[in-house]
């Protein structure tokens, strides 16, 4: 209670992150005013909070499938780059480690192969 009322004496504006009971998460924003008083902004985060922990979920789970698949898989972007690969893919092509990193061309891969 002290730090929010804290709020009306402070210079800078002050952030509080609210976990209510029910699962909701608020976002607070105490923004003191040059003249006295303090400006309040609440914001409810609770579902960009659980899309973001789905996601995560879901990269994790992708991540761990492809890199216990038997087959070679590489995910090339529309500039040549390499966005992922898996170690049976290295393997596969015999790679070392530094040749099957994102962001390397192509063509680079195409050399060594």
């Amino acid at each position: 209670k002290e730090g929010l009322l804290g709020a009306y004496r402070a210079v800078e504006s002050q952030e509080h992150w609210w976990h209510l009971p029910d699962g909701k998460t608020i976002r607070v924003v105490a923004n003191p005013q040059p003249k006295g008083g303090v400006t309040w902004v609440f914001e409810n985060l609770t579902e960009k909070m659980d899309l973001e922990s789905r996601y995560q979920t879901a990269v994790r789970v992708q991540g761990e499938t492809l890199d216990n698949l038997a087959e070679g898989v590489a995910v090339f972007g529309p500039d040549g780059r390499l966005r992922l690969s898996n170690p049976a893919f290295a393997t596969l092509w015999g790679l070392s480690g530094e040749a099957a990193k994102p962001n390397v061309h192509v063509s680079a891969i195409r050399d060594l192969c």
